[in-house]
């Protein structure tokens, strides 16, 4: 929480088959080796989605294609959400 690290997974489009079974793999936290999951430590970033995706950003869910962001370490434990799409 306050090394001013931001752990990203993303999870590639998959069919339910293939979600069952990584629901177990999560629980067990060997989720990160599966060929559709990615994961990276960051420390700011830009995402520029396809298409408007469904996203959660510090409890808040909104749509958008794009998200810019920077982790400032020690700050204040919420994030600032706004509507990317006026940019």
């Amino acid at each position: 929480m306050t090394d001013g690290v931001l752990e990203m997974c993303l999870a590639e489009t998959m069919p339910l088959y293939k979600i069952i079974p990584l629901i177990f793999k999560y629980k067990k936290g060997a989720h990160l080796s599966h060929p559709l999951i990615h994961f990276q430590k960051l420390t700011k970033g830009s995402i520029k989605f396809e298409k408007e995706l469904m996203v959660n950003v510090d409890g808040e869910i909104f749509t958008t294609d794009f998200l810019d962001f920077k982790v400032v370490p020690k700050a204040l434990r919420f994030a600032r959400v706004c509507d990317y799409r006026k940019k």
